[in-house]
């Protein structure tokens, strides 16, 4: 399986955090619980991915918040 660059997972990270967020918040407002409960576990589940994915292409280490454009534990170029 092909990796994706850390800029594509904060892409997908953040796309996905604002489906959950919209329906979890529809869901709560209007009192539908299925679509809250959809909602909190795509929040949680891109928790999870964002944790999983967000590494160095190259040593492999958890980027945190880091936004450069080079892995600040190896000095690679991150988004290849």
């Amino acid at each position: 399986m092909k990796k994706i660059s850390p800029k594509q997972v904060n892409l997908y990270f953040l796309l996905i955090l604002a489906i959950g967020a919209v329906l979890g918040a529809i869901g709560a407002l209007s009192e539908i619980k299925p679509l809250a409960i959809i909602g909190i576990t795509l929040l949680i589940g891109d928790i999870i991915f964002r944790i999983a994915c967000y590494r160095c292409s190259y040593c492999g280490r958890y980027l945190d918040r880091s936004r450069g454009e080079y892995c600040p534990y190896c000095g690679k170029e991150l988004n290849h």
